[in-house]
């Protein structure tokens, strides 16, 4: 048996792609994650938009971006390495990455290795053992300095009882994400990879599911002004609530509130 064959079918990680992004041809690049995707900017600058939440990366910075999470990049002056891996194992490393909202800031010594991934994986003998070895060296970077986290599944399982616990009876304050993952006692990374495992979405839609279900029994009641059905559910903002509310229903808070009056559902 070949050692790529080898790779691929024992081994729990793999690196599904890697090539490097500029100005002439980010577009290429935008999309959904069908896989974890790293991207390390070389030199310059550039500006992604990550399930709708704006970052920016100047030289050395890396991000982290989600399977089906959905990224543009805009245009900018940069040269990154886009890394795209995979694997049963790849969510248990991550969750014991100290992450700061999906952004690592290097002082430029993991560059080394995204290079030498990337010089593995366009070798013309191509072997995925390779590039795996120099992958497993970065994630030992990354996470040597990082508070190690119990990835006990029993524990998993109680913290994102606990998170959906704390999220079920404060929906209606204006509370984060963050303020979630601290009442649990986690990182908000560890806790998106524990809600990615269990429920196969992330924290932030968890809440906004909770948010949109309660503003609808709110309206179905023709109580209360439809303008002050946000701020019931954790909405400061009125414009935004009634963006996520038409979002998720198909229909503005105003619409939803007539056609349940004239018993359209």
């Amino acid at each position: 048996m070949s050692l790529k064959l080898l790779a691929d079918k024992y081994i729990e990680l793999s690196v599904k792609a890697i090539a490097e992004i500029t100005k002439d041809n980010y577009q290429n690049f935008n999309g959904i994650a069908e896989d974890y995707l790293f991207l390390y900017c070389r030199t310059g600058s550039m500006k992604i938009i990550v399930d709708d939440n704006p970052y920016e990366l100047n030289e050395n910075d890396i991000i982290l971006i989600r399977i089906n999470s959905s990224y543009s990049i805009e245009k900018e002056n940069f040269s990154t390495i886009f890394l795209a891996f995979n694997g049963s194992s790849a969510e248990d490393l991550i969750s014991v990455m100290e992450f700061e909202n999906n952004m690592y800031h290097d002082d430029s010594h993991l560059g080394y290795y995204f290079y030498k991934i990337y010089h593995a994986y366009h070798e013309a003998e191509f072997l995925s053992i390779k590039c795996l070895g120099i992958l497993y060296e970065l994630f030992y970077e990354l996470t040597k300095n990082a508070n190690v986290i119990d990835v006990d599944y029993n524990n998993q399982q109680k913290h994102v009882e606990i998170a959906k616990e704390y999220i079920n009876q404060n929906y209606h304050l204006d509370i984060s994400i963050l303020d979630v993952s601290k009442k649990v006692g986690v990182t908000s990374n560890y806790l998106a990879n524990i809600f990615a495992r269990y429920l196969k979405r992330s924290p932030k839609t968890y809440l906004t599911e909770v948010r949109m279900e309660q503003a609808k029994k709110i309206l179905v009641t023709h109580k209360y002004k439809v303008k002050d059905v946000g701020s019931f559910v954790g909405y400061k903002n009125q414009l935004h609530f009634s963006s996520e509310f038409k979002k998720y229903t198909g229909y503005s808070p105003s619409e939803y509130s007539k056609i349940t009056k004239n018993n359209s559902f």
